[in-house]
């Protein structure tokens, strides 16, 4: 763990989101923060309300909460790890020796099992735009290289512009569409954090998507739905390492309950993962 810095976080002690109204509340009261902000910030930030504060002000805005009904904890900010950037993962094999990946960079990495450090599951809704003749990209964020694609493949030949320089007419000229549509998809997603680096950052953060992995080391085992697939590849992880710190909605999971409302984005998913890892510490148990 880094070193102390005097500083604290106020963070969510429960796993629920439901209560944004009174957090800015209590934002407005005890940190004078504008209500706009203060709303917007409890909107975008509902697992970790405040950091960066000196202990006054942190156990001020601590009790703004509690008169609010707000169940809250005063962490110190080195308690936070840094996740590090996901790297999509679409294939890997879970092997008794080691988790062997295979990320898009095409390299691939043996892992010991020892080194992977934590697991968080969760359904994430994100917002992805489809293209014509192109597809949207849902592993995190829209791909613009994807987006140019899917424009040049609409329409092949003369560029419009330059046919206009040419003087052919407005109404023979062909039409170049890159009109685009949203949809909103939710994706069952497993995060997989490896080792851990001196400054307590994760050393490798592994992002699977259930409906965009191949599941072909599961060989005969192999399912007919990337759901069935998806919950034997995280037992799978499990039972090559027991110990694994798991976030509260992974052992939701795993036991077979609800998921319950999905996670808007995965700008928030990273933020309950590190929510997650303090909650860990400030409890003394798995995350």
């Amino acid at each position: 763990m880094p070193e102390a810095t005097g500083q604290y976080a106020v963070i969510n002690a429960a796993d629920d989101i439901a209560f944004f109204r009174q957090v800015a509340d209590a934002l407005v009261q005890a940190c004078e923060m504008h209500r706009i902000d203060a709303i917007q910030r409890a909107k975008d930030r509902p697992f970790i309300f405040h950091t960066n504060c000196s202990q006054h002000q942190a156990q001020a805005l601590k009790s703004a909460l509690a008169a609010q009904d707000v169940p809250a904890a005063v962490v110190p900010m080195e308690y936070f790890t840094e996740l590090g950037a996901a790297r999509p993962l679409h294939n890997a094999n879970c092997l008794a020796e080691y988790f062997e990946v295979e990320p898009l960079t095409g390299e691939t990495l043996k892992i010991p099992w020892q080194d992977v450090a934590m697991i968080g599951y969760g359904r994430v809704e994100h917002r992805e735009r489809k293209v014509k003749g192109g597809s949207g990209s849902p592993d995190g964020m829209d791909s613009a290289a994807g987006l140019a694609g899917a424009a040049l493949g609409t329409y092949v030949g003369p560029n419009p512009a330059a046919l206009a320089g040419m003087g052919v007419p407005r109404r023979i000229r062909p039409k170049l569409d890159i009109s685009s549509k949203e949809r909103v998809g939710v994706h069952d997603c497993l995060d997989i954090f490896v080792g851990y680096l001196e400054d307590d950052e994760f050393a490798g953060h592994f992002r699977v998507l259930a409906d965009s992995f191949y599941y072909d080391y599961l060989g005969e085992s192999i399912q007919p739905t990337s759901k069935a697939n998806f919950r034997l590849f995280v037992g799978d992880i499990v039972h090559y390492v027991p110990g694994v710190l798991r976030t509260e909605k992974t052992r939701q999971f795993l036991d077979g309950r609800p998921p319950g409302k999905p996670i808007k984005g995965f700008p928030l998913f990273d933020e309950y993962n590190r929510w997650s890892v303090a909650t860990s510490r400030v409890t003394g148990r798995e995350a």
